[in-house]
């Protein structure tokens, strides 16, 4: 479960979701929690098949296969003048 995943991590973190955060999780959309998530690592939702909605208004850097097999997303979400950086392979299936 999400709350799994968080127990631990301080609340200064949420500006960052790191490499492998939601691999393979269950879950269908980024908690709200990160909205203010400025850097999202490589694989960080990698095979998360529920996941079908993205909003990351704030982010400036998607690390490599950030979203792939991410088979049923739909709508991604992301403010163009804030995204500095996008490593290639970002939504392989």
């Amino acid at each position: 479960s999400i709350s799994d995943r968080l127990v631990g991590v301080p609340e200064s973190q949420f500006g960052i979701l790191p490499a492998y955060q939601f691999k393979s999780s269950t879950i269908t959309e980024i908690p709200s929690i990160f909205n203010s998530a400025s850097m999202v690592g490589q694989l960080a939702f990698d095979a998360c098949k529920s996941l079908t909605e993205v909003s990351l208004p704030l982010c400036e850097f998607v690390g490599s296969n950030a979203f792939a097999n991410c088979t049923s997303l739909s709508s991604i979400e992301m403010k163009e003048k804030r995204l500095g950086l996008i490593i290639l392979n970002l939504f392989v299936w």
